[in-house]
């Protein structure tokens, strides 16, 4: 389309790309995470080290990325007393099994810019402003709740757009 003349920004092509190639592209392309391990000693370390606390399958509930894998692991590596050698091999398992996957018709309110917060999501710009500037003085956010603490950002807007953010 761009070669048509339409006018997209970067970061909008992008989420364009990743929306057809997810929706659209051929299915061998399209990464499957598993529902279900497979047999082996992956399985092993994680039934040895996880289901004390977890039900065998409710990691594969959840995508994260490669840090946020490894922040979740060194926590409860911890937890479970596992050796090195077990949390690498069930890190890289889980990093390359259970990616997370950004959903191009969400704004990434963790990476998005002042001005598509504010068209994206409906919220004025001095707003859209204030959130970009608190996630810059406080780090990301965890979950659309987050947003809410933020004075001077109508919380009825960040309720009636939290189903359209990710983070």
């Amino acid at each position: 389309m761009t070669a048509k003349g339409a006018v997209v920004s970067k970061q909008d092509f992008h989420a364009i790309v990743v929306y057809l190639a997810k929706n659209f592209g051929a299915e061998e392309a399209k990464p499957a995470a598993p529902s279900v391990m497979p047999e082996g000693e992956v399985k092993q370390v994680i039934l040895k080290m996880c289901v004390g606390c977890h039900q065998p399958d409710h990691f594969t509930k959840y995508h994260h990325t490669r840090d946020e894998w490894q922040a979740i692991l060194a926590r409860m590596g911890q937890r479970a007393n596992a050796s090195s050698q077990d949390v690498d091999i069930i890190f890289n398992y889980l990093s390359a099994n259970y990616p997370k996957i950004e959903d191009a018709t969400k704004v990434n309110v963790n990476k998005a810019s002042a001005r598509d917060i504010e068209a994206r999501l409906g919220f004025t710009t001095k707003e859209a402003e204030t959130i970009v500037q608190y996630r810059n003085d406080h780090g990301d956010f965890r979950d659309w709740g987050e947003v809410l603490v933020i004075y001077s950002v109508d919380g009825k807007k960040v309720d009636a757009a939290h189903e359209r953010m990710s983070f």
